[in-house]
């Protein structure tokens, strides 16, 4: 008689694991292989509740199936291979209280998470990142409103047939779209009266358009407001300093910045 004690039959177990090519299969596991999961791709947005601004570098995380994703300059974020069902969703942002709710993940709609701005403890520590009257200002100013992120991008494609149309509907302050006055010409978006600043060119008043980082040339720039909406992932629209700064002379009359689906 052969005695099996623990230690022998690990010996034996892997020899069997290792004539079988991996581990035993029982009913149960056999019923997960014939029903897997099916899992999807998880899309959202972070945006400051008061403002309306998107929050960039916000940590999403599912701590329970140990996904997590880091929201960009939109505020955009992407939480791949998860499986459905319904989680706890929790995001964190310095400046913001962190964000917990247990959310149904079925990847069929794109996720709207606000975050409330609040005092952050530092090991005793207490760091005011928004003061009272800057929040009441926030709250007020139409700053926020100047970008179109994926989400309300997703709503406004659905009602709108091209870029123009939604501009004509959708106004970015600072800023004024002038549809073509007759068949054949191009729309010009400008900056408003009260936006002119003495960087200004008046040879072209048009505002440059940049799509996926590229400069289109006025001549072509005119025929963007045909786009799709479908093709647009997020948009916004700069002026004064924000845009001398970061594109020169060429902002001068403002700069549209449009993100395609296509170039994420």
């Amino acid at each position: 008689m052969r005695y099996i004690n623990s230690a022998s039959s690990l010996v034996v177990t892997a020899a069997l694991l290792a004539m079988a090519g991996g581990p035993l299969a029982t009913p149960g596991t056999l019923r997960a292989q014939e029903n897997p999961v099916p899992t999807v791709t998880v899309e959202g947005e972070v945006l400051d509740v008061v403002t309306g601004l998107p929050v960039a570098v916000a940590i999403i995380g599912v701590p329970g199936i140990d996904r997590s994703a880091i929201s960009d300059e939109w505020g955009y974020f992407k939480l791949e291979d998860v499986p459905v069902g319904t989680y706890v969703l929790q995001v964190m942002r310095i400046g913001y209280e962190t964000l917990g709710a247990e959310v149904p993940l079925n990847g069929e709609e794109i996720l709207a998470l606000y975050l409330t701005p609040g005092v952050v403890p530092l090991d005793g520590i207490e760091i005011r990142v928004i003061g009272e009257e800057d929040l009441a200002w926030r709250a007020s100013t139409a700053l926020g409103q100047s970008i179109i992120g994926p989400l309300e991008m997703e709503q406004l494609r659905e009602r709108h047939i091209s870029l123009g149309h939604i501009l004509q509907v959708r106004h970015l302050p600072g800023s004024r779209y002038i549809p073509p006055s007759r068949p054949g010409a191009k729309g010009c978006l400008r900056l408003t009266q009260e936006s002119l600043s003495l960087m200004t060119t008046q040879v072209n008043p048009c505002s440059a358009v940049i799509v996926d980082g590229v400069l289109l040339a006025p001549e072509a720039a005119g025929w963007i407001f045909d786009m799709d909406p479908d093709a647009i992932f997020a948009m916004r629209f700069l002026r004064g300093s924000d845009a001398t700064l970061q594109y020169g002379h060429v902002g001068g009359n403002g700069v549209l910045v449009i993100e395609t689906r296509v170039g994420r």
